[in-house]
């Protein structure tokens, strides 16, 4: 396997449990971790973000998948649905796991913004990958 590929799934395999973690902690908060940079936490923290901060994580790992995908030659609609219904699967997950947290709730918003934030994800390569030529 090229180190592309190795890096590719390093970063995916770090990202769900990024997400697994931040979602299966005691406490929501951002702020009670110590390396959280301040302006994250504050902004994550705000109750009006309650939801949305969970699509942002999907955003980055649907555009790390995208870019794996284009590098690959698999950009294709079928490949690229199939990566967005895993990522929501896996939010699914995370929330189903959650519900049994007496310190957390499940929110299906959650998992709309997850979903939402990886299609925009996908959108941002689908873009670029129309903007920018193909190489030789």
């Amino acid at each position: 396997m090229s180190l592309g590929k190795w890096l590719t799934l390093l970063f995916l395999v770090v990202s769900v449990g990024f997400v697994c973690f931040l979602s299966w902690k005691k406490d929501p908060d951002l702020g009670t971790l110590s390396w959280m940079p301040s302006f994250i936490a504050e902004w994550g923290d705000l109750s009006e973000n309650d939801t949305l901060r969970t699509g942002v994580p999907f955003i980055g790992m649907a555009v790390v998948i995208g870019i794996y995908l284009l590098r690959y030659d698999n950009f294709t609609v079928f490949n690229v649905v199939l990566a967005w219904l895993a990522m929501v699967l896996l939010i699914i997950f995370v929330e189903l796991v959650q519900y049994f947290i007496p310190t957390r709730y499940s929110d299906f918003r959650d998992v709309l913004w997850a979903g939402a934030g990886a299609a925009f994800g996908f959108l941002i390569i689908t873009i670029f990958k129309n903007i920018i030529p193909n190489r030789p």
